[in-house]
């Protein structure tokens, strides 16, 4: 039986034994970069709200579909009135809800029909919100639907701002006591990821205000959080 004899080219072998000789230094840095510690730091800050949103709108029964609509349309528009003439830009108008029911008796027979408008008005002037409230309802009467009116910050990146800083500062301090208590030292920052919320006042019309003010209506204070997940490398 013949013997054959490989022939492996100089070069070639030196690659595999440069290739070889990287494997422990290549397998020592990866174990480095998976020593990591994951922690998330939390942030809030509060501030007082100026804008509301407020949802009312109006609804009104007829005989049929078309009375119906007509009805509410002409309320509709007498409340459109009111929010324009309490400073609402029409911009910061917009439809909620517009709906046409069949409404039966104990039967199931049609007996009418229901239908409704609801909006939302975003009112910069938070000073105008209880005397707006009780016009929509003068000029709608019975017909007035206001369905809620929450509370948020026009402009929050200040206090988004603040949060942050406080978030990765309490991260940093986390990871350092984890750290600590571990035995082993606190590296380099790998990510940071960011997750923001608000937490929305809402108000029913039951806070106080201050005399003629019209319907009470208190925006409170507003909580934003924000967290902040931080990877750091520990050796």
């Amino acid at each position: 039986m013949s013997k054959r004899l490989l022939i492996v080219p100089a070069t070639v072998l030196a690659a595999v034994v440069a290739a070889a000789a990287l494997l422990p230094a290549a397998s020592a840095h990866a174990a480095t970069r998976s020593r990591t510690i994951t922690v998330t730091g939390v942030g809030e800050v509060r501030g007082t709200p100026d804008v509301a949103d407020l949802f009312i709108g109006v609804s009104a029964r007829g005989a049929t579909a078309a009375d119906a609509l007509g009805t509410v349309s002409d309320r509709a528009q007498k409340v459109l009135g009111v929010l324009r003439g309490a400073g609402v830009a029409d911009e910061d108008i917009q439809t909620r809800s517009l709906s046409i029911d069949p409404v039966f008796d104990d039967q199931h027979h049609v007996t009418g029909y229901e239908a409704a408008n609801t909006v939302t008005a975003r009112i910069r002037d938070l000073s105008k919100a209880g005397v707006t409230v009780d016009a929509a309802t003068t000029k709608a009467g019975d017909a007035i639907r206001l369905q809620g009116i929450t509370f948020s910050i026009d402009d929050d990146s200040k206090l988004l701002a603040a949060a942050r800083t406080k978030a990765t500062k309490r991260a940093r301090a986390q990871a350092q006591q984890l750290a600590s208590g571990a035995g082993v030292e606190l590296g380099d920052v790998v990510s940071i990821s960011e997750a923001d919320g608000a937490s929305p006042f809402i108000s029913s019309g039951e806070a106080a205000s201050a005399p003629g003010a019209g319907t009470p209506v208190q925006p409170g204070r507003q909580t934003l959080t924000v967290s902040a997940t931080v990877v750091f490398t520990i050796r």
